[in-house]
């Protein structure tokens, strides 16, 4: 996370799900664990003015009727089905969001310069858009705890001029609703301490290094290596759902 800025549960959920935690179990604790590292940086960025509380306040808005779907499809889809059910169905999400992805960090790669969409002007077109944007992100986090940076950043690009603010409403936003996915999680019971305390221990000399690491690496050979990565582990996740 602190080597790309974005996708730290891109790579940390598939790889909890690979050495053999449940889909269901690596999410939860994997959002456990994105709270405790969005929360630093959500901070930092509150107190330097580097947030956007406009749009901030729609996607949060946007957000709130989301969790509440994707606990209902949860807790529903566990007491109907089983956790089996719910792991199988996870691992097909997952799979799929880490190909949508890689394949943007792909495009990413080709082409760099801002492109401004025709997103509506009026006031009122812009808080419902960004409203929808909240609640589908969010429940894809609440689901795959994947995408709170990864596809929210694409489209604050199209809607904001100052890339500090940018950084800064992604990192709150994703603050609030790993904050908010944790607690539908934690009375799922779906989280688990010896999983998310060793991910919260290892992140912070990883944040350091990897910011130490950013300004060395070069960003090309990165976007190339990360999507190649993302769609792997994709696969693995697919075959190890099936077999």
């Amino acid at each position: 996370m602190g080597l790309t800025g974005i996708g730290g549960a891109a790579i940390t959920t598939p790889i909890l799900i690979l050495i053999g935690i449940s889909p269901l179990e690596a999410v939860g604790s994997d959002l456990v664990f994105l709270t405790f590292t969005k929360s630093f940086g959500s901070i930092l960025h509150i107190k330097r003015g580097n947030i956007d509380f406009r749009i901030f306040k729609y996607l949060v808005l946007g957000s709130l009727p989301s969790l509440l779907i994707g606990y209902f499809i949860l807790s529903q889809t566990l007491q109907v089905y089983g956790a089996d059910s719910v792991n199988r169905i996870l691992s097909i999400l997952i799979a799929t969001l880490l190909i949508f992805i890689g394949l943007r960090y792909l495009q990413t790669r080709r082409k760099r310069e801002n492109i401004q969409s025709g997103f509506p002007t009026n006031s009122v077109n812009r808080g419902f858009m960004h409203s929808i944007v909240g609640f589908l992100i969010s429940l894809g986090v609440q689901m795959t705890s994947i995408g709170g940076g990864s596809l929210l950043m694409p489209y604050l690009i199209k809607v904001m001029k100052e890339p500090r603010k940018m950084i800064g409403t992604d990192l709150a936003f994703g603050f609030i609703i790993a904050l908010l996915a944790t607690l539908t999680h934690l009375s799922l019971k779906s989280t688990n301490a010896t999983v998310f305390v060793p991910l919260i221990i290892g992140a912070i000399p990883g944040l350091f290094l990897g910011i130490h690491f950013a300004s060395k690496t070069d960003q090309k050979t990165l976007l190339t290596i990360l999507p190649i990565v993302l769609m792997v582990s994709a696969a693995l996740i697919l075959i190890k759902s099936l077999i």
